[in-house]
């Protein structure tokens, strides 16, 4: 066989064989192509993806070795191969033949060769609810769709992990979703248990901040400050006035930066300020936060767009 391919690659310049190509691929999972490329004379090949990732090497001065990682989804995709003697735009799409695949319940939209839930951590959240957190890591995997369909979930991707977490009734006492295992084509339950530690959330806008501007607390006080403001207005009133004022700047206290500081590469972003905390972030980089808040050896930091925790030694 080896030679045959040899004797077609002296024939007609080059030979682009795409070796793991499946017949199907399910909408949005992850595909790991091999791609080699025969060329007839030694050459220095360059290669692109129009979208994902791709790893070339030379595997002898004839023969070049490609992986591309991509999504199926229903969107172009190009893969370039370039040389001194060599042009070669291939289109993908026609190429990668998706197939829908029917859900079961709790289906949480990952396909993975393996997925694992690490540092799963309960917590209570209010008198009617709990907080559970959790990591996410996969093999091959489409984390960036990982959902359990509730309404108060909040997800982080950092690089090939998943943070997540989400508020559930306090009854609740296990978390149970589905992923689709590639390997072994099928639905395969993950179950996270609702264990409480005695860490609690010191309060719920520590969570995220931005979402309880308007909280029934936080209304009812703005209301009162209008009406303060409005009386002191009738009646001219600075003792009024100045009520008003500290009303205001009390209500909005949690949302006014007490400051600033500087994270050194590599600090960990926590979800809570508790030992066992999700982490959310991992700064690549040292970078100036603000500082909303400090509690119990944590201070709360508005960084990227978003909320999050660090120890105070950072």
């Amino acid at each position: 066989m080896r030679l045959i391919l040899l004797f077609f690659t002296f024939l007609y310049g080059s030979i682009i064989q795409f070796e793991n190509l499946k017949p199907f691929y399910y909408t949005n999972q992850m595909v790991n192509l091999k791609v080699k490329i025969l060329t007839n004379q030694e050459d220095n090949i360059s290669t692109f993806l129009s979208r994902g990732k791709i790893l070339s090497r030379a595997l002898s001065p004839y023969v070049y070795e490609a992986n591309l990682t991509f999504k199926a989804v229903d969107k172009p995709l190009t893969f370039y191969i370039t040389s001194n003697s060599l042009i070669e735009d291939i289109n993908l799409s026609q190429k990668i033949h998706l197939k829908e695949i029917e859900k079961v319940p709790g289906f949480c939209g990952v396909f993975a060769n393996d997925l694992k839930v690490l540092n799963g951590v309960s917590s209570e959240y209010n008198k009617s609810d709990n907080i559970v957190t959790f990591n996410v890591v996969g093999k091959l995997a489409n984390l960036e769709d990982f959902s359990l369909n509730a309404p108060t979930e909040k997800k982080s991707l950092n690089h090939n992990e998943l943070a997540y977490y989400v508020i559930v009734p306090k009854n609740m006492k296990r978390l149970k979703f589905f992923y689709f295992n590639l390997r072994e084509d099928r639905f395969v339950p993950v179950e996270v248990p609702i264990i409480l530690k005695e860490e609690k959330v010191v309060t719920q806008s520590d969570i995220s901040p931005k979402e309880n501007y308007f909280s029934p607390l936080n209304i009812a006080l703005m209301g009162l400050s209008l009406f303060l403001l409005f009386s002191a207005f009738l009646f001219r009133s600075v003792i009024l006035t100045i009520l008003a004022i500290l009303l205001i700047l009390f209500t909005f206290r949690d949302f006014i930066p007490k400051g600033e500081m500087f994270l050194q590469k590599g600090s960990k972003i926590y979800l809570l300020p508790t030992q066992n905390s999700t982490v959310i972030e991992i700064t690549n980089s040292q970078k100036k936060v603000k500082v909303l808040k400090k509690v119990n050896g944590y201070s709360k930091v508005i960084i990227d767009n978003k909320v999050g925790w660090v120890k105070n030694e950072n």
